[in-house]
């Protein structure tokens, strides 16, 4: 039990144990760097992990939004569909009494009843061109391009 700093410097020492870092050094350096690079393995391992957890929810979340979007445009077309087929039969509904009116008073000799054939033609063109300005007017407020004219107007005239 002699301390090691009192023994001689060139002195041997015979059945003393050593630490395992100092009797075998290659090998703990060895297991010290196996053990860092597992960290590093593990570390990398878990950074990229978290990060594709993240860009899937991004795209699970992007996905959500496409088939909301597709919903929308699908619901907008048939809506589309459907006023479109509503202005076509619209539309015909005048000027098909415009036409037949047209033919009538063709073949009309009577003078009051080719007035009540104009007068309904008359008509009719006014509606198909009311029709077909407020057709013109919804396609500028959809494109934003409608200008608006500040006037003074009486209501109760209407």
């Amino acid at each position: 039990d002699i301390p090691i700093e009192k023994l001689p410097r060139n002195s041997i020492l015979l059945n003393k144990t050593l630490p395992l870092w100092k009797e075998y050094p290659v090998e703990f350096i060895s297991i010290i760097s196996v053990l860092i690079i597992l960290v590093i393995a593990l570390c990398c391992t878990l950074f990229f992990y978290f990060r594709t957890k993240k860009v899937k929810e991004h795209l699970e979340m992007s996905e959500k939004e496409l088939i909301i979007a597709k919903d929308r445009a699908e619901e907008s077309n048939r809506l589309k569909s459907a006023f479109l087929a509503n202005m076509s039969h619209e539309i015909r509904t005048p000027l098909n009494a415009i036409v037949g009116f047209a033919s009538l008073l063709i073949e009309s000799d009577d003078k009051k009843e080719r007035q009540d054939y104009v007068d309904i033609m008359q008509e009719n063109t006014e509606l198909l061109l009311q029709l077909i300005s407020d057709i013109l007017d919804l396609s500028k407020i959809e494109a934003g391009t409608l200008d608006f004219t500040m006037d003074h107007l009486d209501i109760k005239s209407f």
